[in-house]
């Protein structure tokens, strides 16, 4: 199969959940089905012909795809000749999205690997997780024009510093800020359409970086609330919703305090998520508000303010936030429903409390 058309910095792709095909199958990389300038045309010839391309670059896909797997975007690179595939599987969960991802070399080796989309880094991660993770975005309709982006992005990227995605395919870097460089290149260049939709995707990068950042800081916390290895004694459900509170209300007075232990008690966790046995059940709001404000996962920071008014805010906005969830968090699973529901209880008991101290 070849290729199906051109995107925005001449990377040739499709997406296999439109219908966008028209015509014969086999095409070369300077043919498009979309509507490009004669520039991209050009350019990728050029780019073709510096690269020693003998042969049309092929875009994998549909064709290419394991039994019962169903295409949700590939692309090829017009420099490299490097073609990537992102497929659903067979037993593909929307709530827990994981894809099968094939990348063929320019002579046609292929490689493969499963790519979890809640552990993919954009601050931190290669082409091939990226791609994953851009495709993901635009298939499930949160950024629809994320890949298109990510493309042009990359092939930007690529020419400044005149490396191939041959080379670099397998290392990883911060696309967070390829990206941030690109919206304000669009910005400079006074293309203020492009430069908002840049920042839409950044917007969803900076978000889901911040959440892996979360998960895996919040997996370090949840150990060190448990007892010392080799320690004798173990930490009673308080001590750990006492410690947890700690971390993050350094000024609160001692009736919030108070408020935050028992609510923490009738609800099985406390506002961050800590359940009785010290382990972290899931990223709650706070642990949201404190990413949004800039904080690491270690060390102490203050969220609760140093009133009772302020930690009422502060408990009344993450209770506003789970209740009112953005439309790219509603798929759940039955343990999610579970950690939320008890989360709401507990800001609803120290919100109660709050107000009779």
């Amino acid at each position: 199969m070849g290729v199906n058309g051109l995107g925005t910095g001449y990377p040739a792709w499709c997406n296999a959940e439109r219908t966008r095909r028209s015509g014969a199958d086999s095409r070369t990389a300077g043919s498009s089905s979309h509507t490009t300038q004669s520039a991209f045309g050009d350019k990728v010839t050029q780019a073709k012909q510096a690269a020693g391309a003998a042969q049309p670059f092929v875009l994998h896909g549909k064709n290419d795809a394991d039994e019962g797997e169903t295409v949700v975007g590939s692309s090829v690179d017009a420099v490299t000749g490097v073609s990537i595939a992102v497929y659903k599987p067979k037993d593909f969960d929307p709530d827990n999205p994981v894809y099968h991802v094939k990348t063929w070399g320019a002579g046609g080796s292929m490689t493969e690997r499963m790519v979890d989309i809640s552990k993919v880094d954009p601050g931190n991660c290669d082409e091939i997780d990226m791609s994953a993770y851009a495709w993901h975005l635009s298939s499930s309709g949160q950024c629809p024009k994320a890949f298109l982006h990510f493309a042009a992005a990359r092939r930007s990227m690529q020419d400044e510093q005149q490396k191939s995605g041959a080379n670099t395919l397998f290392k990883k870097g911060n696309w967070i800020d390829i990206i941030r460089d690109f919206m304000q290149m669009q910005y400079d260049a006074h293309n203020m359409k492009g430069y908002l939709d840049y920042k839409e995707l950044l917007g969803f990068m900076e978000k889901q970086s911040a959440l892996v950042n979360a998960a895996s800081g919040a997996d370090a916390a949840g150990k060190s609330f448990g007892a010392e290895s080799g320690s004798s004694t173990k930490r009673t459900a308080r001590q750990y919703y006492e410690q947890s509170f700690d971390r993050i209300a350094p000024n609160a007075p001692q009736r919030v305090k108070q408020a935050w232990l028992d609510a923490a008690d009738v609800a099985g966790i406390d506002g961050m998520g800590v359940s009785g046995s010290g382990k972290l059940s899931h990223i709650s709001q706070l642990m949201v508000r404190s990413i949004e404000k800039g904080y690491r996962n270690s060390g102490t920071y203050d969220l609760l303010g140093n009133s009772v008014q302020s930690a009422m805010r502060a408990a009344e906005e993450a209770l506003y936030a789970l209740e009112h969830p953005r439309a790219a968090d509603l798929g759940r699973t039955a343990e999610q429903i579970e950690n939320r529901r008890k989360e709401k209880i507990f800001y609803q008991e120290f919100i109660q409390r709050l107000q009779t101290v």
